[in-house]
């Protein structure tokens, strides 16, 4: 091919390459002295997310061992699966942890306690004077002889007593899930009233005879306060033959098929 021709050719692409050049400097930003901001980078790391807690109610009956002690069918696991299925379902959040993760006290048997090993949590095991629930089991064996949701009234205030209703309201929600939400919700008022209204003289113990007790089916409810100790809601095992022998010894029997709050 001669020179000449390549002529308009050469043109074409230095008229191009200006082109292109002009557009490079009208497409880049003026040095105002401003940086402008990068774009932020996106999270790639997805949210940790908490395994759900599905429901899980409980069988419940009394269970007779052969010392004709009193014991619940269900264990302290399934308890816990019970009550953190229910306030997953409320708001996501699980309130009671695992049972390794409680604290276990064993003690022997005394004159008015029966051997136990006792499982014991509160919200924040390192936060002194939180609600705290109380599981009591035969030693050695899972199901639950009985419950005691606690409260230290010495260092009560507005907020921790809030934690201790909610504590409430999920346990007798889990152990009593015939009854209404508005009668437990008006039974832990009457429970929580009662306990201070009716004190004891002498420590909380197996041996402590109820004032009052709650019942349906299987299952008793009664509270408990005196100097010293904590405010306690306790929930029991009981059978008819239990319930006579309350009765007999001056313990007002309350059933909560019956009872209009």
């Amino acid at each position: 091919m001669k020179l000449r021709s390549l002529g308009p050719l050469l043109c074409l692409l230095a008229a191009a390459g200006m082109l292109a050049l002009l557009c490079l400097w009208a497409g880049t930003p003026k040095q105002t002295g401003e940086q402008a901001e990068p774009e932020p980078l996106q999270d790639t790391v997805p949210e940790e997310t908490e395994e759900p807690a599905p429901l899980s109610p409980l069988t419940i009956h009394a269970v007779t061992d052969g010392e004709n002690l009193r014991r619940f069918s269900f264990t302290l696991e399934e308890l816990i699966a019970c009550v953190n299925g229910l306030s997953w379902r409320d708001s996501r959040t699980k309130l009671l942890p695992s049972k390794e993760d409680w604290s276990l006290l064993s003690t022997p048997k005394t004159e008015t306690s029966l051997a136990v090993d006792l499982y014991s949590v509160s919200q924040d095991p390192s936060v002194w004077f939180l609600p705290t629930v109380s599981a009591y089991l035969p030693p050695g064996e899972d199901q639950v002889r009985k419950l005691s949701l606690d409260l230290d009234e010495h260092s009560d205030t507005e907020n921790k007593h809030e934690d201790y209703r909610i504590l409430c309201r999920y346990v007798l929600r889990a152990c009593l899930p015939q009854v209404g939400e508005d009668k437990l919700e008006a039974l832990y008022e009457t429970l929580d009233r009662q306990a201070y209204q009716r004190r004891y003289d002498r420590p909380y113990s197996d041996q402590t005879v109820p004032y009052v007790l709650y019942y349906q089916g299987e299952v008793g409810v009664f509270p408990f306060f005196a100097l010293g100790e904590y405010e306690r809601i306790t929930i029991l095992p009981v059978t008819q033959e239990d319930l006579a022998a309350l009765a007999a010894r001056g313990t007002q029997l309350v059933d909560l098929d019956q009872w209009q709050p």
